[in-house]
C-alpha cells in the first residue's frame, strides 16, 4: 500500500480514515459504525477510536480481527502526523451516528447532535427524521429543523436500556416495545411513518504495533 502525506483537516482525515477502513471491515464482515479521533499530541497523546458492528451485534472478537488487518495499513497510510493510540470497540448505549444512511435507519430515535458552530447553539437532543440529500432532517422541541452533513460535528444515539436491547436483536430501536419491524439496512427506509421515541481477545503480545499506534480492543456494553 503506497504511503500518503498525513492530513491535518479533521473532518478531511475522518473521510479518508473512512475509505481506508470500509473494505477492511467489509474482509471481517462487519461494519464502520463510526470513527473519532480525540486528544491532542504531547502528553496524554491522541485517541483514533473506531466502532464497528455486525447484526446480532460485533464481539471481542470481531474488534481483533479488524484491528490486527487495519493497525499495519494504518500505519503504511501515514495518515496521522502524530503518535496515537487505536482502540477498536463495539458501539455502547450512546450509539454514535455519522453517515448519512445511518441517519435515515434510525429515524425516530431521540439524539444528541453537536453541530460545528453554526447557529449559537452547538449541541440539541432532537429526534432524528430521516435525511434529503445531503440534509438531516430533525425535530428540536417540536420543532422541524434540517441540517447539512457537513455542519453536524458529532452525533449520537440516546436509546434507554429497553431500545439498545431492540437493537441488539435486530429491530428498530425507535419503535414501540413489542414491534416485530426489523432494523432497515444502511439506505433502506424502514416502510411507514416512524412515532417519537416513548478467536482470542488479544494477540498476547506477538505481534506489537507499529511506532505510531497502540492497541486497545474493547466490547462495550
Amino acid at each position: 500500500m503506497p504511503t500518503l502525506s498525513p492530513v491535518t483537516d479533521l473532518r478531511s482525515l475522518i473521510a479518508a480514515l473512512r475509505a481506508l477502513a470500509e473494505p477492511i471491515a467489509e474482509r471481517v464482515e462487519v461494519e464502520v459504525v463510526a470513527i473519532e479521533l480525540t486528544g491532542a499530541s504531547g502528553v496524554g497523546g491522541r485517541v483514533l477510536r473506531i466502532s464497528i458492528d455486525k447484526p446480532g451485534g460485533s464481539t471481542i472478537t470481531d474488534c481483533t480481527r479488524f484491528s490486527r488487518i487495519f493497525s499495519p495499513a494504518l500505519d503504511a497510510a501515514d495518515l496521522i502526523a502524530t503518535a496515537y493510540t487505536l482502540e477498536v470497540s463495539t458501539p455502547g448505549i450512546e450509539r454514535p451516528v455519522q453517515r448519512l444512511a445511518d441517519f435515515e435507519k434510525f429515524a425516530g430515535c431521540l439524539a444528541r447532535i453537536k453541530t460545528w458552530d453554526m447557529d449559537g447553539r452547538r449541541r440539541l437532543k432532537c429526534i432524528l427524521r430521516g435525511v434529503e440529500g445531503d440534509e438531516i432532517l430533525v425535530d428540536v422541541d417540536g420543532v422541524p429543523r434540517r441540517y447539512h452533513a457537513d455542519d453536524v460535528e458529532r452525533a449520537t444515539l440516546l436509546l434507554d436500556l429497553d431500545q439498545f436491547e431492540r437493537l441488539g436483536q435486530g429491530l428498530h430501536p425507535g419503535l414501540p416495545a413489542g414491534s416485530p419491524v426489523p432494523l432497515a439496512k444502511p439506505g433502506k427506509a424502514l416502510p411507514g411513518k416512524l412515532p417519537a421515541p416513548p478467536p482470542s481477545p488479544d494477540d498476547g503480545g506477538k505481534n506489537p504495533p507499529k511506532s505510531k499506534n497502540s492497541r486497545i480492543h474493547r466490547s462495550t456494553p
